[in-house]
């Protein structure tokens, strides 16, 4: 049972880096306001395969092309949340 769990597992990851290779970038209008602590947050988008497509902190407002497919990792420094800052992504 474990070796299909590994094989489907492995199919699927398989799958999402095929995915990732054909896909097209879209162009993003990103804005990350900065709440009460800017200091504190950084995040960055990251293709599923690792690449840091955009790496910065708060403010930002600006366009990046991504793919149909990303990670979006969020950090707060402190560790007491963005307190009120948010990160917006859209096509617009």
């Amino acid at each position: 049972m474990k070796g299909i769990r590994f094989f489907i597992a492995c199919l699927f990851l398989l799958l999402g880096m095929l995915s990732e290779i054909n896909a097209q970038p879209v162009p993003v209008v990103v804005e990350c306001t900065e709440g009460i602590y800017p200091e504190e947050i950084s995040w960055e988008i990251a293709s599923c395969s690792g690449t840091i497509l955009l790496n910065v902190g708060a403010p930002f407002v600006g366009a990046v092309l991504i793919p149909d497919v990303y990670e979006i990792r969020m950090h707060d420094n402190y560790g007491d949340g963005w307190n009120g800052a948010y990160l917006h992504i859209d096509t617009d």
